[in-house]
């Protein structure tokens, strides 16, 4: 993960939109400073750390929550991706594991950085490629008319 933030910060794509597995399909909306369960692929063992030190306790993601609702609202009871906005039943995850160590050092590397919108999508394996799709091509056409 860090060696992945530290080629976006010199690549500077237009969007970064990572994905992990999980049960629900839900763009992650508020990443935690913390380190749980696992490691760090190294061997190292990292529960009870922060992503980084210093940092807030919690992050909103760096994507444009409004652009990727309104991508998504089309879809309308087909739609499997879940937003806060849009979802009563939604519920961010916190799990502190490598999904939130990512999405943390993107919201945090990137949330000042207007030329650059970075997040995160947990997704299961209900098919939304189609909807990922669709965020995707109005997040590119978000960053473009800016």
């Amino acid at each position: 993960v860090d060696d992945f933030i530290v080629e976006m910060e010199q690549r500077q794509p237009a969007v970064i939109m990572s994905m992990g597995y999980l049960g629900e399909s839900q763009l992650e909306e508020a990443p935690e400073n913390r380190l749980e369960g696992g490691g760090n692929g190294y061997g190292a063992a990292w529960a009870g750390r922060p992503v980084v030190d210093g940092g807030p306790n919690l992050l909103s993601t760096d994507l444009p929550v409004d652009v990727v609702d309104a991508a998504l609202k089309r879809f309308g009871w087909s739609r499997r991706v879940k937003t806060a906005r849009l979802d009563n039943d939604y519920q961010p995850t916190h799990d502190g594991y490598v999904c939130n160590y990512l999405n943390y050092q993107l919201a945090y590397t990137f949330g000042n950085d207007d030329d650059v919108e970075a997040g995160f999508f947990h997704i299961n394996s209900t098919r939304v490629t189609d909807q990922l799709h669709a965020v995707l091509t109005a997040l590119v056409a978000h960053q473009q008319a800016r």
